[in-house]
Parts: C-alpha cells; structure tokens; sequence
C-alpha cells in the first residue's frame, strides 16, 4: 500500500468514544503464537504523544512549514504537501517538487511510495499539524509491546475462536473471528526472509504486483509470490491505481492479468482477493477524480477486464475519508473488503462478512529488514469472518426428543400448530440457547427451547442486549423497532447504550440510552456534559446554536458536542458563556 491515507474521523485525539456493551476478553494472541516481535510498534525509543505528527504516530512534528503551503493543502509524506492542483511542495522551502523519480512525467507515474521511502504516512492538512506544532501536540505516539494498535485495538478470543476487537475507552467488540494476521509487502520492505515471517505468526500476505500501466513489476513481486508458495502462506494481489478514467482503468486492467501470467498465477493460486488500491495520486501534470460517478466508471471498467480473464474475487481497498467523499459510491463500498484506518475502530460499513482491516502502520516482523537495511515497518491487517461458523448447542440433561413420522429423530425446524413458538431439533435434541444456523444467529429459551422472535433477549455470555427479527434472526446495523431508533454491533448484535457512529445521514454520532438503547434526540446531559442531539436524524450538534431553554439562548458545542461554560477563544474571538446555564454572554 501507499498508506498516503487521508486523516479520518478515528484520529483525532478524544474520538475513540464509539460502541459500547464490552464483552470478555479471552487470552492475548501474544500468548497464542510462537513469537511476537511483529506486536511491537516501530522503533526502540518512542516518540513522545505530545511531539508527533497527528495521525502519524511515528513520525515527528515538522520545525517549519513555508507560508506559502496553504492550511488546506495535505501533507503527503515528512517532507511534501500536496496542493490543490496535485503539485508536489517541500514544505521547508514551499518550492514545486521536479523530481520524475518521485512526481514521474507526463507520461510515466512513479513509484508512489518513493516519496516517503516506503514509510507510512496518513494525509493530514497543513492547518492541522501548523496547530500542533504551536502547540507541540499531535496524535499519539508510540507504544513498545502492543498486540494491536495505537488506540487499543487488539487480538484476543470470541467464542473459542481468535478474534480481532475493535479499541478505545468504551469500545471493546469483535471486529472479525477466525480472523488471520496478514501483512502487506512491496519491494520497500526489503529482502524478505518469509521463513521468520511464517514463524513469526504471520498467517498471510498481500503483494504488491505493479501500479498503473507499462511500469515495471515491483521489484521484489517475483520472489515474494514464489516464497508464499513454496511455504504454504495464503496470499492475495493488490495493484495501485493512477487511472484518471475508464480508458486507464482497462489499461491497468490488461496490465495486472498479464503480469499475473508472466508469474504463473491464475485465480486458483490466490487465498485472498485481487485488490484494487484507490487512493488519491501525485502524478506530474495529471489529478487523481474527483467524483464518485468517475471512480465507479473506473471500478467497473477495471473488474470488468479482470472478470474476462477469469478473476472473480475481487476487491476495492481504501481509507474512510476516501471511501466517505471520492469512492461514495454504493457500488464501490459494496465491493470494498479491506479498509486501512489507524484509530480505534475502521470507520467503515462492511457489506460482507469476510472483510480486512488494516489497523496499523508500525508492525515490526522478525525477517523484514526493509529496502535499506533499516526500515522495519510493516503493515498489519486483521482479515476473517464476521461470525463464528460453528453451532453452539446448550442442550440441558432430560431433553424432549423431536421424531419423525417414521419413528426417526427429527432434523430441522419445527412449527407447533399453533403456528407461534418454532422449535429446532439436531438428532432429534431440542435445541437451547444460542445456535447458529444456516449463517444466523438464533436464540431458543433455555427452558421450553422456544425461538426468540421479534424480542430483545438478554444473552449471559457476552452480557449483551440483543434483538431477533420476525424469522428469528439476529438483528445488526441501524434499526427502528417499536417507533424509536436502536443500533446493534454489526458483528456481535450487542445493542448500543452510548455514544454511537452510525454512517446514515452522511455519518454521525448519536446517544443512545443507557437503560433502553433508544436513540436521544434534543438537550441531553450525558456524564456531566450538556449536548444537542438534533431532532430529526439524532446527530450530535456541534458549533453555534440557539436554544429555547432558560427563556432563549446562544450556545456553542465544541468538536465533540459538549457545551462551552465560561471563557474560551472560537475561531480566534474571545467569548464568554454563563457558567451554568452555558448562554453567550453579551
């Protein structure tokens, strides 16, 4: 990956409140796997929290950016900014960046992680990291000995299975079980020793085959697909994208299909998708679209050249921000399975089971001594299934035996005459609790083994509030139920009581309440703070707003929605508001 991602939500410092109803850990994967240097974040000094780059824990704070290099211009990599016209900028100097190894030509792109040397580096506006500098304060910095990444999300167990949890101070869910540690590679990781690798834990890889059209193969995509074959370690393909419209895209297409013939591979040979990596460019003289109905023409134009030589799985990869503007599109999320997001949660609605986050930057793998001899970092990716795919079957001693009309115990589902309470019988076993079958979750009582049907249903294991539709079938995602609004963890079903993302509306966060799990609307004082949840959509409110209460005021919600008391300085003014009632004082 480029991993130039632009800053999402997840990065900033205070964001990491999201779902909530935490379930119990199991063991760490540092205990479940023979080695874990790759667990370590990068570097044996870490950097200070109150020293780094904001969303780039690794790297410092700049000493100067020029004043010509606007607030809204992106800083792409340690040294460069992008422009609104795609120029590359140093941002000692603010001069415009000739270099075709690291802007390519007119007609030749260049590598597109040469100018950052193989480093990751998150997209972050020059506005933003000019306001940590003043304040020597940016995102947070590294941690020695983490399983997971930055901002808590970690490996552990579901159920019996490995799992990867999403992080924060009130979020503790399942992001994917049986989920596989993968990494991404490129020729900038160096000489790969793939047998440390494989020892290390790493249970997969995804390899950088080219960009763009008529460049040349990544330099080590050779010997990284032999050595994953001759080991036995599942991997998958992602080519990164220059294409400015449909006619790049069949290019790019052609391209990667034959490439992979040059290497010997077909579609048997990949354990995980061909992705395709769209990201915004820096490329001499070119932009990367700008519309989402550009990018969808240039997705489809691309799996179409690739479905023909007979690739059927595959997928988009990208970034939240870039998913929430540019690649908007309900085509392109819906074949979108792999998201890089270095925060807490992936920011990202999932329309499939199998998904991959990559969920941090700063992975150090014994094998991967990097390009140079000294760059150690490697992406890391949780990848799996969303649920189990074992039935979990709590069967009490003295059960009720279901037979056929043969005689022969009975398989299946069982509607009693009176068409109300629907039973489900394994080897002619009453089926109690939990089960999962034929790819849902279903909960029948633990004493007549009944099936919970359009109920909320308290489950002990995992401590959770869950609610089953009409069919029986657990319930994810946004849903109105009893005339109110309620969300439910898309991978475990636990219903929310807190503060809540949710992506309707264009995304927002929302409060439910803590006692019901019912969406809030209006003025709410939540642990002490005073917010505005708007009435219609539920979004917390933030910046100037005028209120009804205490006979009509003027009020302002921060960044996180909490109501300013006393002196604070908005947008370079001085203000005052009352210390209880929170009113702009004339």
């Amino acid at each position: 990956m480029t991993r130039n991602h632009t800053r999402g939500r997840n990065q900033v410092a205070g964001r990491a409140i999201a779902m909530t109803c935490a379930l119990a850990m199991g063991a760490s994967l540092l205990v479940a796997l023979p080695r874990q240097a790759w667990a370590r974040a990068d570097g044996d000094q870490p950097l200070a929290s109150r020293e780094t780059m904001p969303g780039n824990p690794a790297v410092g704070l700049p000493r100067h950016i020029a004043p010509t290099i606007a607030d809204d211009d992106q800083l792409v990599a340690d040294g460069y900014a992008a422009d609104g016209d795609g120029n590359l900028i140093d941002i000692k100097t603010g001069q415009t960046v000739s270099d075709p190894a690291l802007v390519g030509t007119a007609t030749s792109q260049p590598d597109p992680l040469a100018k950052s040397r193989g480093r990751s580096f998150t997209p972050v506006s020059a506005g933003e990291v000019r306001r940590a500098m003043s304040g020597r304060q940016g995102g947070p910095g590294l941690t020695r000995g983490l399983p997971g990444n930055q901002q808590g999300a970690h490996w552990g167990t579901y159920k019996g299975f490995k799992a990867f949890f999403q992080g924060g101070k009130y979020n503790d869910t399942v992001f994917a079980v049986q989920a596989r540690m993968v990494i991404d590679v490129s020729e900038w990781q160096g000489v790969v020793d793939w047998g440390k690798v494989k020892e290390a834990g790493v249970e997969g890889a995804i390899i950088r085959l080219g960009f763009a059209w008529g460049n040349r193969l990544d330099l080590q995509a050779k010997r990284n697909i032999k050595e994953c074959r001759r080991l036995g370690i599942p991997f998958g393909i992602y080519w990164y994208s220059y294409a400015r419209n449909g006619r790049d895209a069949q290019k790019e297409a052609d391209e990667a299909v034959s490439q992979l013939s040059r290497n010997g591979l077909g579609p048997a040979q990949l354990a995980y998708p061909f992705f395709y990596d769209l990201e915004p460019f820096q490329w001499a003289g070119n932009r990367h679209p700008s519309k989402p109905s550009e990018y969808e023409t240039i997705v489809r134009t691309f799996f179409s050249g690739m479905q023909a030589a007979g690739y059927r799985d595959l997928s988009v990869y990208s970034y939240p921000d870039y998913l929430g503007s540019n690649l908007k599109s309900r085509y392109i999320h819906d074949r979108t399975r792999w998201v890089a997001s270095y925060g807490p949660t992936p920011l990202f609605d999932f329309r499939d089971n199998y998904r991959g986050w990559q969920y941090t930057s700063t992975g150090v793998i014994p094998g991967i001594s990097g390009k140079d001899g000294d760059d150690t970092q490697v992406d890391l990716s949780a990848f799996g299934n969303a649920r189990p795919t074992n039935v979990e079957i709590l069967d009490p001693s003295g059960k009720w035996m279901w037979m056929d009309g043969d005689g022969n115990p009975a398989h299946g589902f069982i509607v009693l005459p009176d068409g109300r309470r629907v039973y489900y019988a394994a080897d002619g076993g009453m089926v109690h609790g939990e089960a999962l079958i034929g790819g849902y979750w279903y909960f029948f009582d633990r004493v007549d083994g009944h099936m919970a049907r359009d109920e909320d249903v308290f489950l002990r294991e995992g401590r959770k509030w869950v609610h089953y539709d009409p069919s029986g079938h657990m319930v994810y995602g946004e849903r109105c139920l009893r005339g109110g609004w309620y969300w439910f963890d898309p991978v475990t079903g636990a219903m929310s009581h807190d503060w809540q993302w949710v992506p309707s509306n264009g995304g927002k966060w929302v409060h439910y309440d803590r006692v019901t799990g019912r969406m809030q609307y209006g003025e709410q004082c939540i642990r002490g703070y005073w917010y505005l949840l708007e009435r219609v959509t539920g979004a917390r409110a933030t910046g100037w707003r005028h209120l009804d209460s205490n006979g009509g005021k003027t009020v302002y919600y921060d960044r996180q929605g909490r109501m300013l008391k006393g002196r604070h300085v908005i947008d370079g003014r001085t203000y005052e508001f009352d210390l209880i009632t929170g009113a702009l004082k004339s």
